[in-house]
Order: C-alpha cells, then sequence, then structure tokens
C-alpha cells in the first residue's frame, strides 16, 4: 500500500473503480502481430 495508507478500506472507492475497468495488454515493446492479435479480439467482441 501507498505510503501513510495502512488498511486497504481506506482506498474503497479507487478499488470498486479499479475492480470495473477494462484492462487492455499494451506496452511499449509489443510487435504490431500483438497490436493485431488485441485490436482484433476487441473488434469481434464488440461488433
Amino acid at each position: 500500500l501507498a505510503t501513510g495508507y495502512s488498511r486497504r478500506e481506506q482506498f474503497s472507492a479507487s478499488e470498486r473503480i479499479h475492480s470495473a475497468l477494462f484492462h487492455l495488454p499494451l506496452h511499449n515493446h509489443m510487435s504490431f502481430q500483438e497490436q493485431n492479435i488485441i485490436t482484433g479480439v476487441l473488434y469481434d467482441y464488440f461488433k
């Protein structure tokens, strides 16, 4: 936990928001092939 925050309950709003977010597997060294896989999966899911 962050310095100055000793209990997880102090982050209840942040924890709730974090659990509702959509997390994409992105990083600086992704190949175009990896990007195409991710965008393809997203496209198929949302069409």
